[in-house]
């Protein structure tokens, strides 16, 4: 069985254009089970509204302040015990900041 799913999200740049805000945002999925995972989905929440401009190693989709991020190649989907991947993004809005994020098996 696959144990406890862990995320960590941190944000490694900022900048505006002056109208914009940009943050890019990595977020690492990792798997503190026994087995490996058989999928997981990430949730983002941002304190407002973002678009994703650019975005690696999952599929990415928005809903206002809600970003959800899943697997999209079979070696990100099943994360060996004692494993982890990494996914990031280039969020945009007027606040990309990140308030709370999970994850969950899929």
């Amino acid at each position: 069985m696959a144990g406890a799913l862990t995320v960590t999200c941190a944000e490694s740049s900022s900048w505006s254009d002056g109208s914009t805000r940009f943050a890019q945002w990595d977020v690492t999925v990792g798997n503190g089970g026994s087995a490996a995972t058989m999928g997981w989905m990430v949730t983002l929440t941002f304190a407002a509204d973002v678009a994703v401009d650019q975005s690696w190693n999952g599929s990415y989709t928005a809903r206002g302040a809600t970003v959800t991020i899943t697997p999209t190649d079979d070696w990100a989907m099943h994360i060996g015990a004692g494993q982890s991947i990494t996914a990031g993004g280039i969020f945009k809005g007027s606040d990309p900041t990140v308030t709370s994020v999970s994850v969950a098996v899929r």
